[in-house]
């Protein structure tokens, strides 16, 4: 059975969309499992291909991202600096991610229509 990540954070409201869609999706798509992942987790290792859902800042609608390389990165002071674009990257190079997939939802859209959007998405990967 495929498994797809919502990536998000409970607490903080501008990141929790991919979190508050999840129970559409699972009826949607039952032959999918919609596993919870909070970016301050270590990633998923059990497979080398990842499919994830995450809001991301500065798009205006749902976006497909293939390219680990082309996230953007900060400098990192801190553990607070070490974010899904950055993971992402070292598990790249170590060998233990292949192929991500993830679907980007813009932050402050509503559900309905990230939903929709998202789903469109999901259908077009599978």
């Amino acid at each position: 059975m495929k498994t797809i990540y919502l990536v998000g954070n409970a607490l903080v409201p501008e990141d929790a969309l991919p979190l508050h869609i999840k129970e559409q999706l699972v009826k949607q798509f039952p032959n999918i499992t919609f596993k919870e992942f909070d970016p301050t987790e270590n990633l998923p290792e059990d497979s080398p291909e990842l499919t994830m859902i995450d809001t991301v800042q500065g798009i205006d609608r749902v976006c497909v991202f293939r390219e680990i390389d082309s996230f953007s990165s900060q400098k990192a002071y801190s553990m607070h600096d070490f974010d899904l674009g950055w993971q992402l990257k070292l598990y790249k190079k170590m060998g233990k991610v292949e192929k991500v997939t993830i679907i980007g939802i813009p932050m402050g859209m509503d559900e309905n229509t990230a939903y929709a959007q998202v789903a469109k998405e999901i259908g077009r990967l599978m």
